[in-house]
């Protein structure tokens, strides 16, 4: 786990735990189905959601792709923390 989340457990009074590779992958599957049923149940309500969010997902995918391809690259330095 990272810094920030050690910090936040911490805080409230809580023990710092790491996963293991096969806990992180249960965790990760876990929370994909669980947005898969969420999207699910918000289509069932309105089924313009079952196409709108794939596609703004989508779009979103490719903008972050665009902006990464066509940044400068580094040079070197070991502080950067753009993104």
């Amino acid at each position: 786990m990272t810094e920030p989340t050690t910090r936040l457990l911490q805080t409230f009074s809580l023990p710092a735990f790491d996963f293991t590779p096969e806990e992180a992958r249960l965790v990760k599957g876990a929370a994909v189905t669980a947005a898969l049923v969420l999207w699910f149940a918000a289509a069932l309500i309105d089924a313009w959601f079952l196409l709108v969010v794939p596609i703004v997902g989508g779009l979103c995918t490719a903008a972050i792709w665009r902006m990464r391809r066509d940044r400068p690259e580094a040079d070197g330095a070991e502080d950067d923390w753009s993104f």
